[in-house]
């Protein structure tokens, strides 16, 4: 029983640390009572939260997280267990498995993860040799998520789905557990391999069929013929990254375009601020800040099916099959644009 009260402690410590962005310190000072519920200012939706203690930067203050129902009920588990006014600290026996302290948490991790493996949940091997859990690795994982999720591979395979909202809202709802910070650094690390990644493409041959296109393979162009970037040269990596930034911290990746943001040729500069696009107001096709590569053709396809799908809807009017016909030939002369500058 002490080995099974063990694993489920670190099972708890798990999904707290992951699901709060908190730091390890902070997820090791909470006690008895931590976990309450709040209405949000409209009254309408109920927040879990938890209260503990700031380590780094804010010692001794106390601060509240947003959390979800999964990290709830993790804190209730744990004050059903034997333990002192800190969850994670029960109180000493002589059996060797009766404490959980802070600094063995990284010890219970790694018999965690083999205890997954020996009952037929195994955490995949890295180059052939167990992945090292420590405590550390949580909340970045989860900054990092937070940072790649508007594009690429990750985007599609991690679905937080409903719990998304009160998720971002805690993380972003602490500044002084620093937490914004990481994501801030991750994005711009996101930003920046999007860059990296665009760049490839324009060397590959891939050039935009939309208006901000020219200017972007110009900047490209540019880079490419300083750093003397063509096969059989190597060039130092650094430098590429350093002459490509400017562009990074422009750079804002959607399904349908990429936008280069420049306020003074924003198309959606009336609903989005000086330094921040709005996506959803933007106007691909026209856009000077707008680039569409073959990366964007399966958005558009889609746009284009699920048209041809409402096209075929018994019993609209005129006017809305007029405007849908409308959009549909818009999306397929960017479509065909894709293809003829790519061709």
């Amino acid at each position: 029983m002490p080995h099974e009260e063990r694993l489920l402690r670190t099972a708890c410590y798990i999904l707290i640390a992951y699901l709060s962005g908190m730091r390890d310190s902070e997820v090791k000072e909470l006690r008895d009572g931590c976990h309450f519920t709040e209405r949000s200012a409209d009254g309408v939706v109920v927040r879990h939260k938890v209260r503990s203690q700031l380590v780094k930067g804010g010692r001794g203050t106390v601060e509240s997280w947003v959390v979800i129902g999964p990290v709830a009920e993790a804190i209730n588990i744990l004050q059903q267990l034997p333990h002192r006014e800190a969850l994670f600290c029960r109180p000493v026996t002589r059996d060797r498995y009766s404490t959980v302290s802070a600094n063995r948490m990284n010890e219970n991790l790694n018999k965690f993860r083999a205890h997954c493996t020996h009952i037929g949940f195994p955490v995949p091997d890295v180059d052939g040799e167990p992945w090292n859990l420590t405590t550390r690795q949580f909340r970045r994982t989860v900054a990092w998520h937070i940072a790649h999720r508007p594009y690429g591979t990750v985007a599609g395979m991690i679905q937080y789905k409903h719990l998304s909202v009160a998720m971002f809202e805690g993380y972003a709802g602490t500044s002084a557990s620093g937490f914004r910070a990481e994501v801030a650094a991750e994005e711009a690390m996101a930003r920046l391999a999007d860059a990296v990644e665009r760049y490839e493409d324009f060397k590959a041959g891939i050039r935009s069929s939309a208006p901000g296109g020219t200017r972007t393979d110009n900047e490209f162009a540019r880079v490419q013929e300083e750093l003397q970037d063509f096969p059989g040269r190597v060039v130092d990596e650094r430098r590429l990254h350093a002459m490509l930034k400017t562009s990074a911290h422009t750079l804002h990746v959607g399904t349908l375009n990429d936008c280069y943001y420049q306020p003074e040729t924003a198309l959606c500069r009336t609903a989005g601020g000086p330094e921040q696009p709005m996506l959803n107001n933007c106007r691909p096709d026209r856009c000077g800040n707008s680039t569409i590569t073959t990366r964007h053709r399966n958005g558009w396809e889609a746009a284009r099916g699920d048209t041809e799908r409402a096209l075929a809807f018994v019993g609209l009017s005129d006017l809305q099959r007029t405007a849908l016909r409308e959009h549909l030939n818009e999306v397929s002369k960017v479509i065909e644009g894709i293809d003829r500058v790519n061709d």
